[in-house]
Parts: structure tokens; C-alpha cells; sequence
């Protein structure tokens, strides 16, 4: 990930090990290198474990519709509000 990310090992291992601070530019180019959202850095996997289903789904489809460009995330919420607004 560190030569992906164009990073040094031992910088990936000093912000792991909580050595050095992170710019939030090299925190993008890190999670880009992971081809993760930011956000997903800071969401610890026993957070995620313990999701209810419906909270699961939340998720799902908020990711879903991050994905989507604009006309394609209008297009879901149109959708939805056509079979949900009755």
C-alpha cells in the first residue's frame, strides 16, 4: 500500500504506530491507494460487526447511492419516492 500510495514504509508505519501526524492530502492518497472512502479509515471493523440488519441496510444503500453521480442518484431518489410516497 505504501509504494501504491507513493509513501515510504516506515511513514506508514510511524502514522500506524501514532509517530507522526497525517495531512489529511496524504490521508486521501492513502485511502485512494486502499480504494476506500476516508471515512471507512476510521470505522474499526468490530463497529461494523456489530450492525443490525436494517442498520446494514442503511449502510448498503447509503454507499449505494454515494457511488452514483449525480443524475444517477437523482434518478434513485425519484425512484424511491415513487414507490414510497403513496
Amino acid at each position: 500500500m505504501g509504494q501504491k500510495g507513493g509513501f515510504h514504509y516506515s511513514y506508514i508505519g510511524q502514522i500506524e504506530r501514532g509517530e507522526k501526524n497525517i495531512a489529511l492530502a496524504n490521508l486521501a492518497k492513502i485511502s485512494e491507494a486502499l480504494e476506500v472512502g476516508i471515512h471507512q479509515l476510521f470505522t474499526f471493523s468490530h463497529e461494523l460487526e456489530s450492525l443490525t440488519e436494517t442498520e446494514q441496510d442503511y449502510k448498503d444503500i447509503c454507499e449505494l447511492a454515494h457511488s452514483l453521480n449525480a443524475v444517477d442518484r437523482s434518478r434513485l431518489r425519484k425512484a424511491l419516492y415513487a414507490l414510497y410516497s403513496e
